[in-house]
């Protein structure tokens, strides 16, 4: 602990006084001939974090092989990489982007690229803007010596986590912002996101409140691993997401959990109507949303739910949803898998707020890919 510790206090004394805060992504690819290779979850997320965020960044094509047919995918001429057919100059001008996350998927479709005649290729993941959904205020006024101003919370922080994992990713969280720059992650499978097989969760998942539900690949998942359940609260405010999640609750429901709520809505510090931008995997609450979004709090909805679990992961808006959840978290003392990696502040403010309800929390963290995205707080009290 004591290495990793001064590594951290190494790493803000060593980039943190820097003036340069200049950004990587227009270097890359600004002005740039773009094709984007992958339509799954990472291409949407490259779309909605960098093409919608930068002007200067334009893809001129997407490509993956669920196109059957030429069509336009989120603004985007899109088609199966078998149909695009672009010259020689073009192949030789543009920078092909690979988002997919396989390592093995990458390799294959690195090699076929550069035997179709492709030289300029990197990978999605390089691009460190990817990883930053929110940008807190004193980041965006002061540039990395925010991280300077934080240096005490920070420290604080990471000392609430006991186990090296937990450290370690900690400190690769850290650096990947503080640095601006992609670092591998010893990632863990996503099979074990939210039900991990290392950690002892010790409430059990008995009793499951569930915010941002999406289709309910996460209810699914734990039907898998651990059979039926008690009650099972989800929160969704996708509409179409939720039409998808209400389908498959009212048809496997029974053999899911006893009770079964399902609210189409938002979890957040307070119960109004908030903006939001409706992006399919990566909406999120934004004051320059278009659409408008109903949120509750938990304290609101559920104040008799009596919760054995509660995971979020609601595109930043997880530190406000604990505050709404606060009677509820002091009277149950509920295990949690809590989202930390949309904004770089949230891996020690989420921690700090829960450790300050004094309700003896021991906190550990996971990551499910090989960098900051799907990194998850964990937080259980003793039997």
């Amino acid at each position: 602990m004591k290495k990793i510790k001064a590594d951290i206090y190494g790493l803000m004394d060593q980039y943190c006084k820097s003036d340069e805060e200049t950004s990587s992504v227009l270097g890359l690819l600004g002005d740039k001939q773009l094709v984007l290779y992958g339509a799954g979850e990472l291409g949407v997320t490259f779309i909605i974090r960098i093409v919608n965020r930068y002007n200067r960044v334009n893809i001129m094509m997407v490509l993956d092989r669920k196109f059957k047919h030429p069509q336009v995918f989120h603004g985007i001429s899109a088609c199966s990489p078998d149909e695009y057919h672009p010259s020689d100059k073009n192949k030789k001008d543009s920078l092909v982007i690979i988002a997919v996350l396989n390592e093995s998927h990458q390799k294959e479709i690195i090699s076929k690229l550069r035997c179709f005649g492709y030289r300029n290729i990197m990978l999605a993941t390089d691009i460190y803007e990817l990883q930053l959904l929110h940008i807190p205020k004193g980041l965006l006024d002061n540039g990395r010596e925010y991280y300077l101003s934080e240096r005490k919370r920070i420290v604080q922080a990471f000392e609430l986590f006991d186990d090296k994992t937990s450290q370690e990713i900690f400190n690769l969280f850290l650096s990947t912002h503080i640095k601006r720059e992609f670092i591998r992650f010893p990632s863990i499978s996503s099979d074990e996101q939210y039900f991990p097989s290392d950690i002892k969760m010790n409430k059990g998942y008995a009793r499951l409140i569930n915010c941002g539900a999406y289709n309910g690949d996460t209810v699914m998942r734990l039907n898998e691993k651990h059979g039926k359940i008690k009650a099972l609260a989800c929160f969704e405010p996708d509409l179409e997401s939720f039409q998808k999640l209400a389908v498959f609750l009212r048809d496997q429901g029974q053999g899911i959990s006893d009770d079964i709520f399902v609210y189409p809505c938002g979890v957040h510090g307070t119960t109004k109507r908030f903006y939001f931008s409706d992006a399919d995997a990566s909406s999120m609450i934004t004051d320059d949303g278009d659409l408008f979004v109903q949120c509750v709090s938990l304290d609101d909805v559920l104040p008799t739910f009596n919760p054995t679990f509660i995971n979020m992961d609601i595109e930043g808006a997880e530190l406000d949803a604990l505050k709404g959840a606060e009677q509820i978290l002091k009277k149950c003392k509920p295990d949690l898998a809590i989202c930390v990696y949309h904004a770089p502040n949230h891996i020690w403010d989420i921690p700090l707020y829960l450790n300050s309800l004094n309700l003896e929390y021991k906190f550990y963290l996971r990551t499910y890919t090989y960098f900051t995205n799907e990194t998850v707080l964990y937080a259980t009290v003793d039997a």
